[in-house]
């Protein structure tokens, strides 16, 4: 199974997908989405997102920003966003 997922910066759209894992950097740790999680809104800290898309592990540096998951929908919204090396 696979959500929706759409990551953007204050530059743009970063990514925009299905993907079937999203792991993210809250302030007291990292926190995993999967297909049909319950609704979140949280807060993101500087850190590292990463999710799968297909077959591809897809990595992200992001300063702080927030996230939304709703409708097996995600949404990203960061200050700064850097593909990891």
């Amino acid at each position: 199974m696979e959500f929706d997922l759409t990551i953007t910066s204050v530059s743009g759209e970063i990514f925009s997908g299905k993907c079937s894992s999203l792991t993210l950097p809250l302030s007291d740790g990292l926190y995993t989405i999967l297909p049909n999680h319950s609704p979140v809104v949280a807060a993101l800290a500087e850190g590292v997102i990463s999710f799968t898309s297909g077959d591809n592990k897809i990595s992200y540096n992001i300063s702080d920003g927030l996230t939304v998951f709703e409708n097996n929908s995600a949404r990203v919204l960061v200050n700064n966003c850097t593909v990891c090396k």
